[in-house]
Parts: C-alpha cells; sequence; structure tokens
C-alpha cells in the first residue's frame, strides 16, 4: 500500500464526534461498573481509546471507533428490553424475585442516551460520504 499524502479533510473525525465518543464510553464504563463491578468498567475502553487514538492515528482510530460503537450498541441497548421484561413478569407475579435496582437502571439511562446518539451521529457522517472510509 502506498502513501498518497494526508487524507482529505471531509474523512477526518470533527472534535464533536471525537468527544462524543469519549462520553459515550465514560457512560458505559459508569454503567458497566454499576452492574459487573471494577470489570464491568472495561466496556468504555474501546470508545475512549478510539477518541484519543483518532485524533492521532485517523485510520486506525475511525476502524477503533466503529468497533466501539458496535460492541457498546450490542452491549448497552439489550439492558433496556430486560429490565422491562423483568418488570412486566414480575407486575403479572409471572416472576418470583425484585424489581431491578433503581440505580442501576438510572446508571444506564445515559449510557443509553450517549451510545444512540453517538451511534446517529457516526451513521449519519456515512450517509453524507456515502461510503464507510476506514482504509
Amino acid at each position: 500500500m502506498q502513501f498518497n499524502g494526508p487524507e482529505p479533510r471531509s474523512y477526518l473525525a470533527s472534535k464533536k464526534i471525537r468527544w462524543l465518543c469519549a462520553i459515550a464510553g465514560l457512560a458505559c464504563a459508569v454503567a458497566g461498573c454499576g452492574l459487573a463491578g471494577y470489570y464491568g468498567a472495561l466496556a468504555g475502553v474501546p470508545l475512549i481509546a478510539a477518541s484519543i487514538i483518532v485524533g492521532r492515528w485517523q485510520r486506525s482510530g475511525r476502524a477503533l471507533m466503529w468497533f466501539g460503537a458496535i460492541y457498546s450498541t450490542f452491549l448497552v441497548l439489550p439492558y433496556p428490553g430486560l429490565i422491562f421484561l423483568q418488570t412486566l413478569l414480575q407486575i403479572l407475579h409471572l416472576m418470583p424475585g425484585y424489581l431491578p435496582n433503581q440505580i442501576v437502571i438510572e446508571m444506564f439511562a445515559p449510557a443509553i442516551i450517549f451510545v444512540l446518539w453517538f451511534d446517529v451521529i457516526l451513521g449519519s457522517e456515512v450517509v453524507k460520504h456515502g461510503r464507510v472510509a476506514l482504509s
């Protein structure tokens, strides 16, 4: 692969996307820490690392940003559905136990909001540029 000079400015990750990536990573880390202890805090590492790396190495950082977006989406978004299903089953007396911990729900709310926001912004970048510019 030969180097053809700097990347076009249109494919560089903007500061807005980098900051949103870092905030979504921190929200995932806090939510994961509340659910699974210190090991759950590793949930936000790909997004936080991507927001740092993409400023210096665009191609590697963008690939890590996409990986982190997909990883955090599949990690964070199923949780509200499980909470809803568990609450519904307990209200209908089909499942014994207690209602989900309110603190964990409140910790996941910002993670869900920031991950969805980051996914929408990243998807709009793909629509704007017409392709995923990883290489």
